[in-house]
C-alpha cells in the first residue's frame, strides 16, 4: 500500500489508549476500506489483552472474531461492509520503529490480507539529557520479499472525512473510547482477583490489594475519564458558540439587506418638495441597523 488515511478522531482514541499504560503495551484493531493503493481507517476496536508485558502484547483469537463482526456491522457510503485492515499497538519507553516480533506479526496478517497496515505509537520515551518527552507514530508494512521481513514505512495523512461516511461509523469512534475504559476496568479487576487468590489468608496483603485496586479505579477516573468528559464538554460548548455566531452573522446580514431596501425607498422620494408657504421642508431620517426612523421636518 502507498498511503494511509486516518481521521483525527481515530488517532485521538489510539493516543489515549497508548498513553493509558506506561508499563505495558496495548493493542487494538483498525477498521476501514481500501481505495486503490490507499487504506482508509474510519474507526477502531479496542481489544482485551491476554498477554500484558512491557515489550509484548497478545490477544485471544475470539477478540479478532469480535473485531471482524464489528467491522462487518458497519457500512461505507456505498453500503459496503467495512473490514479489519490494520492493527495498532504502543511502544512505552522505546522508539517507534517496529521490532523483529512486530514485523513477523505484521507479515502473518499480510498473508491473510495484503492491504493490512500496522500503526505504532511510541509513548513515555523521555530523554533525560534533552528533557524531551518524545511521542511518535508511524504506519508500516512488512516487506516479505526478504527474510527475515524488513520494514516498509507507509505515509500517513490525517483526513477527517473518512470517519464521516455514516452516522454509525462516526459514533463508533466515541464508543471505542468508552469500551477502552471498560476494558481497563476489567483488566484491573482480573489482576486484583488473581493476586487476591494467591494471598487469600494474608489479611495485610489483602488490605493492600484492596487499596491498590481502589487506587487504580480512581486513577482511571481522574486521568482518563474526567479529562475526556471535560474535553467533550469543551467541544460541545465551542460548537454551540460557533452556531450562535453564525446565527448572529445571518441576522446582521438580513438587517443590512433590509436597511439597503429602506434606503432605496428614500432615494425614490425624488427632489425636495416645496411647501405651500414657499419654504422648503425636508424629512430628516436617522438610521439604525435595518430601521429607518422618522424624526419630523426641518425648515431652512
Amino acid at each position: 500500500m502507498e498511503e494511509v488515511h486516518v481521521s483525527s478522531r481515530v488517532l485521538q482514541v489510539c493516543w489515549a489508549h497508548a498513553l493509558s499504560n506506561e508499563k505495558e503495551e496495548i493493542m487494538g484493531l483498525l477498521v476501514g476500506s481500501v481505495k486503490g493503493t490507499t487504506v482508509k481507517f474510519a474507526t477502531l476496536k479496542t481489544l482485551k489483552r491476554t498477554t500484558r508485558e512491557k515489550d509484548r502484547v497478545e490477544i485471544a483469537p475470539n477478540q479478532l472474531v469480535k473485531g471482524a463482526d464489528f467491522a462487518d456491522s458497519l457500512k461505507d457510503e456505498n453500503g459496503q461492509s467495512l473490514r479489519v485492515l490494520g492493527w495498532y499497538h504502543s511502544h512505552p519507553h522505546i522508539t517507534v520503529h517496529p521490532s523483529a516480533v512486530d514485523l513477523r506479526t505484521q507479515a502473518s496478517y499480510q498473508m491473510l490480507d495484503s492491504s493490512f497496515i500496522g500503526l505504532i505509537f511510541s509513548v513515555f520515551d523521555f530523554n533525560v539529557r534533552s528533557i524531551v518527552d518524545k511521542r511518535e507514530m508511524i504506519a508500516f508494512q512488512a516487506n516479505t520479499s526478504e527474510m527475515p521481513p524488513v520494514c516498509k514505512y507507509v505515509p500517513v495523512i490525517v483526513d477527517d472525512d473518512v470517519s464521516m461516511i455514516t452516522k454509525e461509523v462516526f459514533v463508533s469512534t466515541f464508543d471505542a473510547l468508552m469500551e477502552m475504559w471498560e476494558l481497563m476496568a476489567e483488566e484491573y479487576k482480573e489482576e486484583f482477583d488473581e493476586v487476591k487468590a494467591r494471598n487469600f489468608f494474608d489479611l495485610v496483603a489483602q488490605a493492600n490489594n484492596d487499596s491498590q485496586y481502589t487506587q487504580s479505579l480512581a486513577q482511571l477516573l481522574q486521568f482518563h475519564i474526567n479529562p475526556a468528559i471535560n474535553a467533550a464538554k469543551f467541544l460541545i460548548n465551542m460548537a454551540k458558540m460557533s452556531e450562535e455566531v453564525d446565527e448572529m452573522d445571518a441576522m446582521d446580514a438580513q438587517e443590512e439587506e433590509d436597511g439597503l431596501d429602506g434606503r432605496e425607498d428614500v432615494d425614490g422620494l425624488g427632489p425636495l418638495e416645496e411647501a405651500k408657504d414657499g419654504k422648503h421642508t425636508q424629512s430628516s431620517r436617522e438610521s439604525s441597523p435595518g430601521l429607518m426612523i422618522e424624526t419630523g421636518s426641518q425648515e431652512f
